[in-house]
């Protein structure tokens, strides 16, 4: 069992602190581990941001699914690639970004994403 303490690294003050190292006390006093997370970049955070708009499934991702990890198999493969095999449809990057979201697709979401982003199939998924 993990605990996750969820705050900012600017707004970790005296107070958080205390309360950080009681908790992580108490945790450890039943066997728990206890963690702190400060956040990511705003480059993730908004990454992040952007995928949950895909986080439910629509009747197509199914039927994009093979397609979009076809592609995501190709050495080099980029969203760029994804886009223009797209054809402006929509179906294949809407559904890239959903399996983005699922894990399906691994995309990195510490950089800004755009046309040379690499993307590859989540190996697990096969």
């Amino acid at each position: 069992m993990t605990v996750w303490d969820v705050r900012p690294v600017d707004k970790q003050d005296e107070k958080f602190l205390e309360n950080r190292d009681l908790t992580a006390a108490a945790c450890g006093e039943v066997g728990w581990h206890y963690r702190v997370y400060g956040g990511g970049s705003s480059v993730r955070r908004d990454n992040l941001r952007w995928l949950t708009a895909y986080r439910r499934q629509m009747p197509w991702y199914p039927n994009a699914k093979e397609e979009l990890l076809g592609i995501c198999r190709e050495p080099r493969a980029t969203v760029g690639a994804v886009l223009d095999a797209d054809h402006g449809a929509g179906h294949l990057v809407s559904a890239m970004w959903h399996y983005a979201w699922t894990g399906a697709v691994v995309i990195d979401l510490n950089q800004p994403i755009d046309r040379s982003t690499p993307v590859r199939e989540l190996q697990e998924s096969l």
